[in-house]
């Protein structure tokens, strides 16, 4: 029998809408999807503290697990619950460490260092910081003694937060995606999609604007409907033009909207924070076989050129300009890049990377 332990502070959310909670849902479905039998350590401190109870019994029972594979949250583990109170500072570390003690390999997904960077300062009011930073210090500095592999979004996260431990690059995943449906279009237009936030870290002006000069293009945005209506710049430029739409749909209704689009958008502005995060929409738009454009320099630019499925351009108008151009005058070149989009897309599902997880901690078990 294949067991895991799977250690997450916090509920698994049975239908998650935010990235952050999309990965641990994932993820643990991957290990019972690909034949685990997966004990379960997650919830708030105090339901953690009676499932470690029982983990560490039935470890002393003899019962016998093939690694922990455990993933923490965007606040330390310690104030992991709703109301952030520390209630339990040490007790996940030293559950961890005690199966190491146990000889069970222990691989931990760190998540986030935004606290690193001044954009977490500016969002959290001015006490929040002398806090939470020499928190996230310690833990991460534990993170050595109580894991074997410190799995990250990507190799740049590792190394810009200096982590001196083993460490493995584990990105997001894709549902695996099958499409049983053909959707009529109207047009013979190039037809771009984007999913995701409309402003601050996700402001997607400049590429309106540049995609809005293009009449053989048409740009479809699907966001939150509360974040559109606050955006009044980027409605007053939807409002002049006609090949840019925009909607408002849960995930279960994209289907469609994919279906007819020929490439997919990841193109911000650089900043410190994105040049290291891998997004989770990246996934699902490689899930679906689109090509991305993104911009150079990010860990998702570097991605998609590494694997030859999109364009990774600098954040430049002129630069856009000229693909967009380029590929209206061979269309061509999308049907290459969907091609290879296609064939990676099965080596990208969240079970190809719990996969990835047996295997890396399989090995050091061996």
């Amino acid at each position: 029998m294949k067991r895991c332990i799977f250690h997450y502070p916090g509920p698994i959310q049975e239908n998650p809408s935010s990235g952050s909670a999309v990965r641990p849902n994932r993820m643990l479905n991957a290990f019972k999807a690909i034949g685990y039998e997966v004990e379960e350590v997650t919830g708030f401190s105090k339901e953690r503290a009676e499932k470690i109870k029982e983990v560490r019994k039935k470890i002393r029972n003899g019962v016998k697990y093939n690694f922990v594979y455990s993933e923490n949250t965007s606040m330390p583990t310690a104030m992991a619950d709703s109301d952030h109170v520390p209630r339990h500072p040490v007790m996940d570390e030293v559950f961890l460490r005690k199966c190491r003690k146990a000889g069970i390999p222990v691989g931990l997904f760190y998540r986030d260092a935004y606290w690193q960077f001044p954009l977490y300062k500016e969002s959290v009011k001015w006490f929040v910081p002398m806090v939470t930073i020499p928190i996230y210090k310690n833990e991460l500095k534990g993170y050595r003694k109580c894991t074997d592999v410190l799995f990250v979004p990507s190799n740049e996260f590792a190394e810009a937060i200096g982590y001196k431990g083993r460490y493995q690059e584990l990105p997001p995943g894709g549902d695996p995606i099958s499409i049983n449906e053909d959707t009529e279009r109207t047009d013979d237009r190039i037809r771009i999609f984007y999913v995701g936030g409309v402003s601050g870290l996700y402001d997607i002006t400049v590429p309106v604007q540049i995609i809005s000069e293009f009449p053989e293009y048409r740009l479809t945005v699907c966001c939150a409907e509360k974040d559109w209506e606050a955006n009044e710049t980027l409605k007053g430029i939807v409002a002049k033009i006609d090949n840019i739409s925009v909607i408002h749909k849960k995930k279960h209704e994209l289907g469609p909207f994919y279906i007819q689009a020929d490439i997919a958008m990841a193109f911000f502005e650089r900043n410190a924070y994105r040049d290291l995060a891998m997004p989770v929409k990246l996934f699902e738009y490689i899930g679906y076989g689109k090509p991305v454009i993104a911009t150079a320099g990010t860990a998702a630019g570097r991605y998609i050129k590494d694997n030859d499925i999109g364009w990774a351009i600098d954040f430049d108008s002129e630069q856009l300009r000229t693909l967009l151009r380029s590929l209206a005058k061979d269309r061509n070149i999308i049907r290459t890049k969907t091609d290879k989009t296609i064939a990676v897309a099965p080596g990208n599902t969240w079970e190809a990377r719990a996969q990835m997880v047996v295997k890396t901690l399989t090995e050091l078990k061996q």
